[in-house]
């Protein structure tokens, strides 16, 4: 007998799916996984915020997202002066900044990400903020 005749010819190796425990036990991994890294990967931040307080007052400056989630403390700037504060959590899309000074509140502002951005992370606190604070009863340092 031949050995041509009695060999069978392969026809390619067949391929065998894993089972569905092991793809799904993947898959499940896997996401965990991602979850996990976005669960602690905690707030970003941004390098710098820097704040000039042309007032009169020393003004207390707090910052949020403009929603009910409380609101960061950056400082209390000094009349006059120029202020940066470094590493501060970014709030997203929306900054509400907070002012007052000696128990009054002076006011908020509301800017966008993009222009605070735009603007090299730097603001200036209004003149309607010493407006504020003035009419309600913040007496101005000597």
């Amino acid at each position: 007998m031949s050995r041509a005749l009695t060999d069978h010819p392969q026809l390619g190796r067949l391929r065998r799916r894993p089972p569905a425990w092991l793809v799904a036990a993947v898959v499940g991994g896997l996401a965990c996984l991602w979850l996990g890294l976005h669960l602690l990967a905690g707030p970003s931040f941004v390098r710098a915020v820097t704040v000039s307080n042309p007032t009169l007052y020393d003004v207390d400056v707090d910052v949020s997202d403009g929603g009910q989630h409380g609101h960061t403390r950056l400082g209390v700037v000094p009349r006059r002066s120029t202020m940066t504060i470094g590493d501060v959590a970014d709030e997203g899309p929306v900054w509400v900044f907070v002012f007052s000074a000696q128990g009054r509140p002076g006011g908020q502002i509301r800017l966008s990400r993009h222009d605070l951005a735009a603007a090299s992370w730097r603001l200036e606190i209004p003149a309607a903020v010493a407006s504020n604070l003035r009419a309600g009863g913040a007496i101005e340092p000597p």
